[in-house]
């Protein structure tokens, strides 16, 4: 460390300035020769004085590059400098390269008012900025100043001397509320006195990577200064190793702790007097009702707050003491207690009685905090009302801690720890209720990190919430250890996650839960997670389970009925997901009835997570809505190797990844499912991470993303079939992105997507294969109308069509195809260039004509179409067995569309069959509920033209709608359309 000649005493500082160059200098009069302090210090040269007349002179003075000037006032209190809060009042800024030494002198004045709280450097010093100077201040005060780091003075290497300086009520919102010295600076304190400032953490002094030189003849005085929550270091913080001797007059205790001087260890003091001198070796008492004039020996004599007692208190290994609590409520309105109260080493707080003694911290900060405590124990009492970022009721830092007959409840966290957050630290909990508290990130009961032991005996640990691990947050080797003999209990906590609500780790070893009362006696990755980390001894369960399926009814059900029949349904979904029970070998369903399922209907909670082995299932595709309301993704399975999802709408998801469905590392089968109107940065409509699922009979339509507008796969090899892929829109891959995947299209139709690259798809170091896909209409603003093949990835089409897609079907490398319509031509083997004659492609009908070229043109090696033929090309065959009775041929072959698609107020229904044998057919419309609203009954059958009808719908409300062609009784198909208003 840089070191120069110590100042001893004042004294020779004035001998030094009492030179015969300093008697030769000019001397410059303010406001007399200049009007201000700064335009005369500006005009000084080597040992010229500045003397400054009595008044107020609002400045903020940056020092000139002259050494050797003497800025000299009136008077300390009578000539002040006021920084008018608008930055530090005085800067030696780091261009004067250290040419200032203690020849530059500044004595006889108020510094005040100064405020540095802008951007780096100007957020350092607020009454002095010193970096890389030494000049000497005397007789000067210090007062009311502000800044980030350094409320007082600010130093960084510099070696300054301060002779009978005061520094009072300046502030720090960071570290070292009078003083701040940093970086190999070497402070020589003569006659300083340091007190009622305020910080983060070194109230009145900080010292980092520095030291403090205390003058024996001239002794200082630190005493009163403050931290701001109760922070350790209130007087003097030294965040180096090493020691400091403080050799003091005054010191706010005559027996610091580590509140006063932090790490206490590295430190030796020489105090002779004491701001508290009433310290005392002995249990305190203390009650709302006391007084801190009192002694606190006696419950008849109770101090008033548990700060002060905290302050007087002496206790050490051999001498442990106790603060006795009255009954009543300590509090900072009523009682003026301060938080968060601080556990002293060796000191116990006991209360008169749990439910009696509570410790209220009114939303201000935290309710206790203890770090590098050895022993202490904390019982007989309620902790609430506590905020802080980490440990809302109480924050454990490297310390071991005992809690008995404790209840926390109502504390908040806004990081870790809703009820406690400890750090390499050891509790013991015994008879402790830990409810309703919440984290806005792990552990709404208790997150306990780094090497943390929690000694768990009848503990009720309830209703927390937290974003992960509602209950209790295990991290790194960390771990609950639960007693056999007095088993606690942990139920109904909340995880915004959808996974470990009651207890959630991570890097932690097995954990064996032994409680009375868990949530459930069979418990899920919904409750603990991950699940292989831990065993169970569970006792009872807080919510009835159930080996059944289960019936659910957004409408007519009650999360109270046992939903074990369609008559008795439960509510929620998420309910029902809590309470059944399923296995590989003993698969369960939960049967949905028609209705809309959101949180604004029925309390619905998104995304509805899938369980393992647990199928969903509706009464009706357009029956049973999902709607997210544009608040997460609708639907999220991970890990389920087993379950089935079918007969129902997905709408209105809104996610990151995976607006209608996000799965990871799943297999899930999905069966007559619209996913329609989510969004989502990746996959609008779904988002496969490493999954295998089965898709059949699955529409995605209209949903927006920037990569994958309808699904995006990512990895794994999903399957889909009889699929639609319509109307999407993305950046890239508006149908679908398939990034290093696998993904198997058989009898899908893509049609109607916009991209700016890959209106259809968009293949990313991907190897889809396409059998019977039909792909028409799709654009791209920029390349790959139909498909864009990005490098390193090679894909095959077989028996596809594919048409009308804008700018180009193809646009890459690496994909081949044959047997294949593509517009425009394209090498492979049996390819053909021809229109495929469809029935409606403009309104979404892709089935083939009488004489379409695409029938019977597919690989004469594929697998026959059903009636035997050879395979067509495109996602459907043309039936052409004559070997069944006329009229089941007649309604075999039809036409059905309608005219526009979406349409504003009126859409035109058109059909035709091929023969006039039948007698009777109508239209019959219903809403996405599955709610039939209009028949259009009494129609005439004809060869040709179509059979029109112009349905108005100005009288509905905007949405999807499905019309269905009934013929003699019978129902031949159903097609979707799109009112839109």
């Amino acid at each position: 460390m840089r070191r120069k000649q110590i100042k001893k005493t004042f004294l020779v500082i004035l001998v030094l300035f009492c030179t015969n160059s300093w008697l030769d200098a000019t001397i410059i009069n303010i406001p007399a020769d200049y009007e201000t302090i700064q335009a005369g210090l500006n005009t000084a040269t080597n040992g010229d004085t500045v003397l400054v007349a009595t008044g107020i002179y609002y400045e903020n003075i940056i020092w000139p590059a002259t050494n050797g000037i003497k800025l000299i006032g009136s008077s300390e209190e009578n000539c002040i400098i006021d920084g008018d809060s608008l930055t530090s009042v005085i800067r030696f800024e780091e261009d004067l390269n250290g040419i200032i030494n203690t020849t530059t002198l500044i004595t006889d004045f108020t510094i005040q008012n100064g405020y540095a709280h802008g951007d780096w450097p100007n957020d350092f010093g607020g009454g002095i900025y010193c970096r890389n100077s030494d000049p000497s201040l005397a007789n000067v005060i210090i007062t009311n100043n502000s800044a980030s780091v350094g409320g007082g003075i600010y130093c960084y290497y510099s070696e300054p001397s301060f002779a009978n300086v005061i520094i009072t009520n300046n502030s720090a919102s960071s570290g070292g509320g009078g003083i701040y010295c940093n970086y190999y600076s070497n402070l020589n304190l003569m006659g300083v006195k340091i007190h009622n400032n305020t910080a983060s953490r070194g109230g009145g002094i900080y010292c980092s990577g520095s030291s403090l030189n205390f003058s024996t003849e001239n002794r200082c005085s630190i005493y009163s200064n403050n931290t701001i929550n109760r922070e350790i270091g209130a007087d003097i913080y030294f965040s180096d190793s090493g020691t400091i001797e403080v050799i003091l007059d005054t010191f706010t205790v005559m027996n610091p702790t580590n509140y006063h001087a932090y790490p206490l260890d590295n430190f030796t003091f020489d105090i002779v007097h004491a701001v508290h001198s009433e310290q005392v070796d002995a249990d305190l008492y203390v009650s709302p009702l006391g007084d801190n004039s009192n002694d606190g020996l006696t419950a008849e004599t109770p101090l008033k707050t548990i700060q002060y007692a905290n302050t007087i208190i002496l206790a050490n290994e051999t001498n442990p003491h106790t603060i006795h609590l009255a009954d009543g409520v300590y509090n900072p309105s009523t009682t003026g207690e301060f938080f968060p109260i601080e556990v002293i080493n060796y000191v116990s707080l006991i209360g008169e009685s749990e439910t009696g003694v509570i410790l209220d911290a009114e939303n201000v900060a935290g309710v206790m905090r203890c770090e590098h405590i050895t022993s202490s124990t904390i019982s007989n009492m309620t902790l609430t009302n506590g905020l802080a970022s980490s440990g809302g009721g109480i924050r454990s830092f490297e310390s071991t801690l005992d809690l008995e007959n404790v209840t926390m409840s109502s504390n908040v966290a806004a990081f870790s720890g809703g009820a406690i957050y400890c750090y390499e630290s050891d509790l013991n909990l015994t008879n402790v209720t830990i409810i309703d508290n919440v984290a806005a990130s792990g552990g709404g009961g208790i997150n306990c990190r780094y090497n943390s032991n929690l000694s768990l005996a009848n503990v009720t640990i309830s209703n927390n919430t937290a974003c992960y691990g509602g209950g209790i947050y295990c991290y790194y080797d960390s771990e609950p250890y639960f007693s056999a003999e007095n088993k606690c209990n942990i139920y109904s906590n909340n995880s915004e996650d959808e996974n470990g609500a009651d207890i959630y780790v991570h890097n932690c070893e097995p954990i064996a839960v032994i409680v009375d009362t868990f949530t459930m006696k069979y418990p899920n990755d919904y409750h603990a997670f991950p699940f292989d980390n831990f065993t169970f001894d569970i006792l009872h369960g807080a919510i009835e389970q159930f080996n059944a399926n289960l019936y659910v009814s957004a409408e007519m059900g009650d999360d109270n009925n046992d939903g074990l029949t369609a008559e008795t349904p439960l509510k929620t979904i998420e309910y029902a997901n809590t309470v059944i029970l399923a296995t590989d070998t003993n698969p369960h369903t939960i049967y949905l009835a028609n209705g809309i399922y959101s949180l604004s209907t029925n309390n619905e909670s998104f995304p509805v997570t899938v369980k393992n082995y647990v199928s969903l299932v509706g009464e009706s595709e357009v029956g049973v809505i999902l709607d997210a309301e544009n608040d997460a993704s609708v639907m999220e399975c991970a890990g389920v190797t087993s379950a089935t999802i079918s007969n129902m709408t997905l709408t209105n998801g809104s996610a990151y990844k995976g607006g209608g469905i996000y799965c990871f590392g799943s297999n899930p089968s999905l069966e007559n499912v619209l996913i329609y109107e989510n969004m989502a940065s990746f996959g609008g409509g779904i988002y496969f991470d490493g999954s295998n699922s089965n898709l059949e009979n699955v529409t995605i339509s209209n949903n927006v993303a920037t990569s994958g507008g309808g699904v995006y796969f990512h990895g794994g090899s999903p399957n889909l079939e009889n699929t639609q892929i319509s109307e999407n829109t993305a950046k890239n891959g508006g149908g679908f992105y398939c990034f290093a995947s696998s993904s198997s299209l058989e009898s899908v139709v893509i049609y109607g997507n916009t991209a700016e690259n890959g209106g259809g798809a968009y293949l990313d170091i991907a190897n889809p294969s396409f059998t019977n896909v039909t792909i028409n209409n799709n654009i791209a603003s920029s390349v790959g109308g139909g498909i864009y093949s990005a490098d390193y990835s090679n894909s095959n089409l077989v028996n596809c069509v594919m048409w009308s897609d804008l700018p180009e079907e193809i646009f890459g490398n690496g994909i081949a195809v044959n047997y294949s319509n593509i517009q425009g031509g394209y090498d492979g083997e049996g390819n053909i260039d021809a229109d495929p004659l469809f029935v409606d492609a403009i309104n979404g009908d892709f089935h083939l004509t009488e004489f379409s070229p695409c029938i019977d043109a597919g690989n004469p090696n594929s697998p026959f179409d059903p009636d035997g033929t050879i395979a067509d090309m495109g996602a459907f065959y043309y039936h052409q067995d004559v070997g069944i009775n006329d009229n089941e041929l007649a309604v075999t072959n039809y036409q059905l569309s309608n005219h526009p698609n979406p349409f504003t107020g009126e859409t035109t229904i058109s059909f035709s069959l091929t023969t006039n044998l039948h007698e009777k057919a109508e239209i019959t419309i219903y809403n996405v509920k599955g709610q039939k609203v209009e028949t259009l009954s009494n129609l005439q059958i004809t060869n040709s033209p179509n059979q029109e009808i112009i349905w108005n719908a100005n009288n509905f409300a905007t949405g999807v709608y499905f019309y269905k062609l009934v013929v003699d009784g019978n129902p031949v198909d159903t097609r979707k359309m799109i009112l839109i208003k």
